[in-house]
């Protein structure tokens, strides 16, 4: 009936998503809630490895729609709560997140994950702690590695976001580490494109060079310095990616 009704009717502008019918609602209201594209709230609140903050907060708002997107920006960015979770897990948010060279302190600790929440409507702090918990419980495998090579945690994260971010198949990750590894050993800048534009803050598909001379501590082409280069967040499996490659990394300040 439903099948029959759309191709009676030529409705071509149903969109694809989780909505919430009614037994007692008529193939047209049906095929209008389906246009509309209004879906029903997820159960849960999904993060891709890869995401922004900005990405991050859309899906926030999406799962919990009583939340603004601005304040859960603001949250991320609160000196108060960055300085709970730095006291809450000292063994993955450091001081190093307070650099005023960084741009928002909790960019690359808050884990890509599925999560679940007992509230009907959870607060900011709690989402977020969630998926600073999270990053903490993933980075236990590496703990005693990061020990050994007297390397922090901020350094792990940092190196595995500009790699991701310059990879563009996962066969290209091993060379550009070895390449950006060799050239801190030498003491060398870095010189990777996708810092630049994160010092522009937006997406170009070509970075021109007059990009290249963007004064920011972020422009790996001006600054021999990688420790506040921290722009994505990176899952389990980039993770341990990374960190096979994992050797003397030296952030020169």
């Amino acid at each position: 009936m439903f099948s029959y009704y759309v191709k009676y009717t030529n409705e071509m502008n149903l969109k694809a998503g989780r909505y919430e019918l009614s037994p007692s609602m008529d193939t047209e209201k049906i095929v209008n809630v389906l246009k509309s594209g209004k879906t029903a709230v997820p159960e849960r609140l999904v993060v891709p490895e890869g995401y922004s903050l900005d990405q991050i907060a859309d899906r926030i708002v999406q799962y919990a729609p009583t939340l603004k997107k601005k304040d859960v920006l603001a949250k991320m960015d609160d000196h108060t709560f960055v300085e709970k979770m730095i006291e809450s897990y000292p063994d993955t948010v450091t001081k190093d997140v307070l650099n005023q060279a960084i741009k928002h302190p909790l960019e690359g600790y808050l884990y890509p994950a599925t999560y679940e929440f007992k509230e009907a409507e959870p607060k900011i702090d709690t989402i977020l702690e969630e998926m600073v918990k999270a990053t903490q419980l993933n980075l236990a495998p590496y703990r005693e590695e990061l020990k050994k090579q007297k390397k922090s945690v901020h350094e792990l994260l940092t190196m595995s976001s500009i790699i991701e971010k310059e990879a563009t198949e996962n066969v290209d990750r091993k060379t550009i580490a070895s390449v950006f590894y060799n050239r801190l050993d030498e003491k060398m800048r870095l010189q990777t494109d996708p810092t630049v534009l994160y010092a522009l803050g937006k997406h170009k598909s070509r970075t021109l060079y007059k990009d290249l001379k963007v004064e920011s501590p972020y422009n790996t082409y001006l600054n021999n310095a990688c420790r506040q280069v921290l722009f994505l967040i990176a899952g389990n499996r980039l993770l341990k990616q990374r960190f096979t490659l994992l050797k003397q990394i030296t952030c020169i300040s």
